[in-house]
Protein backbone atom coordinates (compact mmCIF):
# COMPACT_ATOMS: atom_id res chain seq x y z
CA UNK A 1 0.00 0.00 0.00
CA UNK A 2 0.91 3.37 -0.83
CA UNK A 3 0.53 6.27 1.61
CA UNK A 4 0.49 10.01 -0.09
CA UNK A 5 0.74 12.25 2.18
CA UNK A 6 -1.03 16.02 0.88
CA UNK A 7 -1.04 19.76 2.13
CA UNK A 8 -4.35 19.49 3.50
CA UNK A 9 -4.57 15.71 4.60
CA UNK A 10 -3.68 12.40 4.27
CA UNK A 11 -5.15 10.25 1.44
CA UNK A 12 -4.60 6.63 0.58
CA UNK A 13 -4.05 5.26 -2.68
CA UNK A 14 -3.74 1.12 -3.53
CA UNK A 15 -1.48 -0.03 -5.93
CA UNK A 16 -4.05 -2.89 -7.58
CA UNK A 17 -1.76 -5.51 -9.56
CA UNK A 18 -4.29 -6.87 -12.10
CA UNK A 19 -3.31 -10.45 -13.35
CA UNK A 20 -4.93 -12.57 -16.50
CA UNK A 21 -5.42 -15.84 -16.23
CA UNK A 22 -6.01 -17.96 -19.33
CA UNK A 23 -7.63 -21.47 -19.73
CA UNK A 24 -6.59 -23.77 -22.50
CA UNK A 25 -8.06 -26.67 -24.05
CA UNK A 26 -11.59 -28.19 -22.06
CA UNK A 27 -10.68 -26.35 -19.17
CA UNK A 28 -11.78 -23.15 -21.39
CA UNK A 29 -15.06 -24.59 -22.28
CA UNK A 30 -15.50 -25.71 -18.61
CA UNK A 31 -14.64 -21.85 -17.80
CA UNK A 32 -17.34 -20.78 -20.27
CA UNK A 33 -14.39 -18.48 -21.15
CA UNK A 34 -10.95 -18.76 -22.12
CA UNK A 35 -9.96 -15.41 -20.09
CA UNK A 36 -10.48 -13.82 -16.70
CA UNK A 37 -8.63 -11.06 -14.60
CA UNK A 38 -8.05 -11.46 -11.05
CA UNK A 39 -7.06 -7.77 -9.70
CA UNK A 40 -4.65 -7.95 -6.25
CA UNK A 41 -3.97 -4.90 -3.58
CA UNK A 42 -0.97 -6.67 -2.86
CA UNK A 43 1.97 -9.22 -4.13
CA UNK A 44 0.59 -12.41 -4.05
CA UNK A 45 1.83 -16.03 -5.52
CA UNK A 46 0.64 -18.31 -7.76
CA UNK A 47 -0.65 -20.51 -4.91
CA UNK A 48 -2.61 -17.16 -3.89
CA UNK A 49 -3.85 -16.75 -7.33
CA UNK A 50 -4.80 -20.49 -7.47
CA UNK A 51 -6.70 -20.18 -3.92
CA UNK A 52 -8.72 -16.93 -5.00
CA UNK A 53 -9.81 -18.78 -8.35
CA UNK A 54 -10.79 -21.72 -6.97
CA UNK A 55 -12.76 -19.37 -3.91
CA UNK A 56 -14.52 -17.56 -6.92
CA UNK A 57 -15.49 -19.54 -9.43
CA UNK A 58 -17.84 -23.08 -9.00
CA UNK A 59 -16.43 -24.61 -12.08
CA UNK A 60 -12.99 -24.55 -10.68
CA UNK A 61 -13.85 -25.62 -7.49
CA UNK A 62 -15.60 -28.78 -9.07
CA UNK A 63 -12.81 -30.04 -10.39
CA UNK A 64 -9.87 -28.63 -7.51
CA UNK A 65 -10.16 -27.74 -4.19
CA UNK A 66 -6.46 -26.98 -3.67
CA UNK A 67 -4.05 -25.43 -5.12
CA UNK A 68 -1.67 -28.01 -4.95
CA UNK A 69 -3.72 -30.45 -6.12
CA UNK A 70 -4.44 -28.01 -9.24
CA UNK A 71 -0.65 -27.90 -10.04
CA UNK A 72 -0.46 -31.80 -10.08
CA UNK A 73 -3.26 -32.11 -13.01
CA UNK A 74 -1.99 -29.37 -14.84
CA UNK A 75 1.00 -27.15 -16.35
CA UNK A 76 0.98 -23.93 -15.35
CA UNK A 77 2.67 -20.96 -17.04
CA UNK A 78 3.68 -17.84 -15.94
CA UNK A 79 4.85 -15.42 -18.81
CA UNK A 80 5.26 -18.56 -20.76
CA UNK A 81 7.22 -20.32 -18.25
CA UNK A 82 6.72 -23.30 -16.62
CA UNK A 83 6.13 -22.19 -12.99
CA UNK A 84 7.85 -25.52 -12.12
CA UNK A 85 11.40 -23.67 -13.14
CA UNK A 86 10.36 -20.07 -11.33
CA UNK A 87 9.22 -21.45 -8.00
CA UNK A 88 6.50 -23.64 -8.26
CA UNK A 89 3.80 -22.39 -6.24
CA UNK A 90 5.47 -19.41 -4.35
CA UNK A 91 6.81 -17.87 -7.70
CA UNK A 92 5.26 -14.52 -7.23
CA UNK A 93 3.27 -12.70 -9.35
CA UNK A 94 3.28 -8.92 -11.08
CA UNK A 95 1.13 -6.42 -12.12
CA UNK A 96 0.37 -7.64 -16.08
CA UNK A 97 1.57 -11.42 -15.65
CA UNK A 98 -0.31 -13.91 -17.39
CA UNK A 99 -0.94 -17.45 -16.23
CA UNK A 100 -1.87 -20.26 -18.28
CA UNK A 101 -3.34 -23.22 -16.99
CA UNK A 102 -3.25 -26.20 -19.31
CA UNK A 103 -4.57 -29.38 -18.85
CA UNK A 104 -2.18 -32.51 -18.82
CA UNK A 105 -3.74 -34.88 -21.95
CA UNK A 106 -2.47 -38.14 -22.00
CA UNK A 107 -2.82 -40.53 -25.10
CA UNK A 108 -1.94 -43.77 -26.54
Amino acid sequence: MLILLSSRQPYVTLIVMRITVRFRGPIAGRMGTPETSLDFEDTVSIRDLLRRLIDARDEVRGVWSTPEQLNQNTLLLRNGVDIELTGGLDTRLGNGDSVVILPLVHGG
